[in-house]
C-alpha cells in the first residue's frame, strides 16, 4: 500500500511540473524556445506550448507569439523574456484577446515566478 501511494504521488508531482499550455488568449507554465528578433518592429517569441491553440489571434508561422517594438515597457519585458532563456525559467505571457481578432497573437505582459 506504501508502494502504491508513494508512486501515485511521484506520478502527481512530476506531471504537474511538467504543465504547459497555451488557450485562450495566455501561455501559462511554458519556457521560452526561441526569440527572433526581426528588423521589423517585433520580436517573435516561441515557446513549448502549443501557440496553435490559442483562441482570437494567429500566431506567426505557426509557432511564435509576437511583442511589438512599440509596447510601452519593451525593454523591461525583453529583458525578462531574455532571462527566463538564459534560466531556463517558466513564463506566463498574455497575449491581446480581442473577440473576432484575426491578427497576430501579441504580448500584452509577461509574468515569471522565482
Amino acid at each position: 500500500m506504501l508502494r502504491i501511494l508513494t508512486t501515485f504521488i511521484l506520478c502527481c508531482a512530476f506531471s504537474a511540473s511538467a504543465y504547459a499550455a497555451c488557450d485562450a488568449g495566455s501561455c501559462i507554465d511554458v519556457k521560452i524556445t526561441n526569440l527572433y528578433v526581426s528588423e521589423n518592429s517585433w520580436i517573435n517569441i516561441s515557446t513549448n506550448g502549443v501557440e496553435t491553440n490559442l483562441d482570437n489571434c494567429v500566431p506567426v508561422s505557426p509557432t511564435y507569439v509576437r511583442l511589438l517594438t512599440t509596447h510601452p515597457n519593451i525593454d523591461r519585458i525583453y529583458s525578462l523574456l531574455l532571462s527566463a532563456l538564459m534560466a531556463d525559467k517558466e513564463v506566463q505571457l498574455r497575449l491581446k484577446d480581442t473577440p473576432g481578432n484575426t491578427g497576430a497573437c501579441e504580448v500584452t505582459y509577461v509574468t515569471i515566478d522565482g
